[in-house]
């Protein structure tokens, strides 16, 4: 059984400047061409674009509903890059930490003595 990883980028916007191209449509075209033929050299393959909704802020309290075309790319997994990407997937969950133990402070022998206390030079400064 084939084992997949997929890839979805969003979909161009705008038609890129192509002097062969005549027409708007012809522009689009070669310019999502591109996008696709860059994602194949890449090992992606095109499966196809989906426009999905997508529930974005507008303002300070409401909501829209904007419409975003992506284009979905897989490609199969090899026995390398699925035992990486286990190992990455290991690596990225975060980890508890383990409760610290209480820091203890120690009493310094000196205290409770009738023994001078040895003092930093740095606490001798007065502001």
């Amino acid at each position: 059984m084939s084992n997949y990883e997929y890839k979805v980028v969003p979909a161009p916007k705008r038609a890129a400047k192509i002097k062969s191209a005549k027409s708007g449509d012809e522009r689009f075209a070669q310019t999502v061409e591109t996008a696709i033929n860059e994602m194949a050299r890449g090992g992606w393959e095109f499966q196809r674009s989906e426009s999905l909704p997508c529930d974005e802020r507008k303002g300070l309290f409401s909501r829209e509903t904007i419409v975003h075309t992506v284009l979905v790319f897989r490609r199969e997994l090899t026995e390398t890059s699925s035992a990486a990407r286990s190992l990455s997937a290991v690596d990225a969950t975060p980890k508890k930490k383990a409760p610290s133990e209480p820091q203890i402070a120690a009493k310094p022998s000196h205290i409770g003595r009738d023994e001078p206390r040895l003092e930093h030079a740095a606490d001798d400064s007065e502001d």
